[in-house]
């Protein structure tokens, strides 16, 4: 699903906001970028770094681990 209209960090910010645990549901809310921009942008994995205060090693961690993630734009 790509984004129309919604400005892509408030996209994130509403995937991040509709995870009550946040931080225990870092997978969950990777999978929701990915499945909205097609692949995980930069500017999400920092955004999810800021809001939710999970160190962006961790994140990179996370995304390059699994290869269901991808952190350039398929397609």
């Amino acid at each position: 699903m790509a984004t129309t209209g919604t400005e892509p960090m408030a996209r994130v910010d509403e995937i991040i906001d509709s995870y009550p645990g946040r931080d225990q549901d870092i997978m969950a809310i990777l999978n929701d970028i990915q499945e909205e921009f097609n692949y995980l942008p930069k500017e999400a994995l920092l955004e999810v770094n800021t809001r939710l205060g999970v160190p962006l090693a961790q994140i990179y961690s996370i995304a390059t681990f699994f290869n269901a993630f991808s952190l350039e734009p398929k397609g």
